[in-house]
């Protein structure tokens, strides 16, 4: 924040509201200060009551040579010059960066647990939910349900239930400010709450060749749990040749007639025990090393009929008809705005409990495809956020600052 003046001390109590009035007002007028709670420290009150002349009054205010009790508005911003934006501030229990289902399954329960609770999403609700045409592994529902409309769903429930969504809100840096963080974006003002979430997601990385946006949604697909079904009995090209690629082949061989596995390698990098689990299907795979997707063609807004692979080596081109492609090389954590903030993995995923999901700043949580080591699909996902509300919860009857 910006350094406008002095230090600024605040002496107070997390059950003290005019407490939290004042750290807004410096928080608005962009100012620093640090938050010194007597609860926790018993010379600070004692030096409290004596910097109040022998008052037990909250909050104590000091700058300089200037000590102020518990001041009205007025009062702190001419005694200590500050320029006040003119916005009433408000600090919120709970900020959730993101709104897809994890953000928006964390807002349900954390307004169901009476606190104030604010989500910010970059774009619109959803996230990348939004491009899978239907989801049939979500529990509760027996028939598909579109993205779309289960994102809907769960943010119509989180908004009855109380929670503010901001919408095409890019959050920009998190900051610590006393004991509450700050949340600053791309456009508006900073709002401080108490506890944030992170649930930002991640975004598959594409291959980016002609047809690939095309036909998302209309037989390629970044998810096998998600979408194998649909494709029973049919071919399906897979592109990638590790770990996720491997893993999901196998699922995708319980339901389709054949698979052809495209990498750009010589051989597939899974693990030696996913590639015999592969081999073990004989003829209805078929693995092209040294092989690339250039272009994937179809019936626009019907289906996938097709790919064109490239030889690297040879450089020639040649068709393959196919039903579906699957692409799997690799995930992008939607997380850089974060480094320097919390623990990131070599991926860029958020180092977080697996249990708890509080990263290893208390009070910052971390929930859904945005957290190292997550699952990865839509129900997992807003359970860490179910998760992610529930402790956070906690932490504020912990810190005593929930609904003053």
């Amino acid at each position: 924040m910006a350094d406008n003046g002095p230090d600024i001390l605040v002496y107070g109590a997390d059950w003290c509201p005019d407490c939290d009035r004042i750290k807004r007002q410096l928080i608005d007028c962009g100012r620093d200060f640090r938050y010194v709670n007597i609860e926790t420290d018993a010379a600070a009150a004692e030096r409290a009551v004596e910097l109040a002349g022998g008052r037990r009054v909250l909050p104590v205010v000091v700058s300089g040579d200037t000590v102020l009790v518990n001041p009205p508005a007025a009062e702190l911003c001419g005694r200590l010059r500050l320029r006040s934006t003119g916005r009433e501030g408000q600090v919120f229990d709970c900020i959730i960066v993101g709104g897809g289902p994890t953000g928006l399954a964390a807002a349900i329960y954390a307004t169901r647990e009476r606190f104030t609770t604010l989500v910010l999403e970059k774009m619109v609700v959803g996230g990348q939910i939004l491009t899978t045409a239907q989801v049939e592994n979500y529990p509760g529902f027996p028939e598909p349900i579109s993205g779309a409309d289960l994102t809907d769903r769960l943010a119509t429930q989180a908004k009855r239930f109380g929670a503010e969504v901001r919408e095409r809100t890019e959050v920009t840096r998190i900051e610590s400010q006393g004991d509450l963080f700050v949340v600053h974006a791309a456009e508006g003002e900073p709002v401080a709450g108490r506890t944030v979430i992170l649930a930002p997601g991640s975004q598959y990385r594409h291959l980016g060749v002609p047809g690939e946006k095309e036909f998302t949604g209309y037989g390629v697909s970044y998810c096998g749990t998600c979408d194998a079904p649909f494709y029973r009995d049919k071919h399906v090209v897979a592109v990638g040749g590790g770990n996720t690629a491997v893993d999901e082949g196998l699922h995708l061989l319980k339901f389709v007639q054949r698979l052809t596995i495209v990498q750009n390698r010589e051989h597939l990098t899974a693990t030696p025990f996913l590639v015999e689990e592969l081999g073990k299907h004989g003829d209805r795979v078929e693995v092209l090393g040294r092989t690339s997707v250039v272009r994937i063609e179809g019936v626009a807004g019907e289906r996938v009929t097709g790919v064109v692979l490239k030889e690297l080596d040879s450089g020639r081109e040649r068709p393959l008809a196919c039903d579906g492609v699957f692409v799997w090389i690799g995930m992008t954590p939607n997380t850089e705005f974060l480094r320097g903030t919390v623990e990131l993995d070599e991926g860029g995923f958020i180092r977080a409990s697996n249990a708890s999901m509080e990263t290893a700043v208390r009070g910052l949580f971390a929930a859904g495809d945005c957290r190292s080591g997550s699952q990865k699909q839509i129900a997992t996902a807003a359970g860490e956020g179910v998760a992610a509300a529930l402790f956070a919860s906690e932490y504020i009857r912990t810190q005593k600052t929930a609904l003053v």
